[in-house]
C-alpha cells in the first residue's frame, strides 16, 4: 500500500493479470514492427497498382493523385481514379524505363518494362496415374 503496487502472491502465478499479458504482447509487436518496411508514396509518384477488373491486366501503371490516409491512396491511370490500399501498390521507380528507338513517340510517354526476362525451362511432367487405353464400346464400333 505504501508504494501503490499490488504484491505478488502464489495466486498471481496461477492467474496472471490480463493487462500485463496484453502489455507484454504489445511491446513485442512494437519491437517486431521496427524491422518492417514502411511503404509511403508521395503525390505525382509513378506506381504500379493492382487492378481487379476482369478485362484489364492485373497490374497497371499510374500516378498517386491524393493521399487519403496513412495506408490509402488515390491513383490515377487511363483517365480514371482508383482508391487503393498500400498492399496493392508497388513503387513504379523499381521498374526501369526502356524507350523504344523505333517509335516516333515523344520521351514523355510512360512506357515502362519489367526489364530482362529470365527464361526458365519447364520441368518434365510425369503423369500421376497410368494412362489407360480408351476405346469405344462394342455397340459403337462398325460391324464388319
Amino acid at each position: 500500500m505504501l508504494l501503490k503496487k499490488k504484491p505478488k502472491t502464489l495466486l498471481d502465478l496461477l492467474r496472471p493479470d490480463p493487462t500485463s499479458v496484453a502489455r507484454q504482447s504489445q511491446e513485442k509487436q512494437v519491437e517486431n514492427q521496427k524491422s518492417a518496411k514502411l511503404r509511403q508514396f508521395v503525390l505525382d509518384q509513378s506506381v504500379w497498382f493492382r487492378s481487379f477488373s476482369k478485362n484489364s491486366p492485373p497490374w497497371s501503371l499510374g500516378k498517386v493523385v491524393q493521399v487519403l490516409g496513412p495506408l490509402t491512396y488515390l491513383v490515377k491511370a487511363d483517365g480514371r481514379t482508383y482508391k487503393r490500399h498500400v498492399d496493392h501498390i508497388l513503387d513504379g521507380e523499381v521498374v526501369q524505363s526502356q524507350p523504344n528507338p523505333e517509335s516516333d513517340v515523344d520521351d514523355d510517354d510512360d512506357s515502362f518494362s519489367l526489364g530482362p526476362v529470365e527464361v526458365v525451362p519447364e520441368p518434365e511432367v510425369h503423369p500421376r496415374y497410368p494412362v489407360r487405353q480408351r476405346r469405344p464400346p462394342d455397340f459403337y464400333r462398325p460391324q464388319n
